[in-house]
């Protein structure tokens, strides 16, 4: 997200969606909001969807191998979580599909924080707002830790 070779004052809208959590570091984090203020449009509109507020894979220590994920499951989630795993594996080597394990760290940053950052790198947040979710069943909610905001280029 910090090095996307787009032309400098580029875009009037950019929506940047569940990707600065893979930043890793505060510093990376402004790399990247200093990336989207060279592509944006002066006076352009920013989305960022689903930025954490907090480490939502905290004690998710399984390792990098189907395994050590499996076994953590097992030891952490219960036989049935167990079991639907087991089941989801089966169906991805059917169906050749690949399977990635999710990464056991992601970046997170409290609301406050994060919009500093941003408005002391050239935006204006014009709103911040907890993330929707929608569970099995269709209802809608919202995340426990995950957040959007909508930032202008001033």
């Amino acid at each position: 997200m910090d090095k996307t070779n787009i032309s400098d004052n580029y875009a009037d809208i950019v929506v940047c969606n569940g990707v600065l959590i893979y930043a890793e570091t505060v510093e990376k984090a402004i790399a990247s909001v200093k990336e989207l203020y060279r592509v944006t449009k002066k006076g352009g509109l920013v989305y960022i969807g689903e930025m954490p507020d907090s480490e939502e894979f905290e004690g998710r220590n399984y390792g990098d191998s189907i395994f050590e994920w499996l076994f953590w499951t097992i030891k952490n989630q219960g036989f049935m979580q167990f079991w639907f795993r087991v089941k989801q594996l089966g169906s991805v080597f059917v169906k050749n599909e690949p399977f990635i394990i999710s990464p056991k760290k992601m970046f997170s940053i409290p609301p406050f924080e994060f919009i500093e950052i941003l408005n002391s790198y050239g935006f204006q947040v014009k709103e911040y707002y907890k993330h929707k979710m929608i569970d099995i069943d269709g209802n809608e909610f919202d995340s426990k830790t995950r957040w959007n905001y909508i930032a202008v280029k001033s």
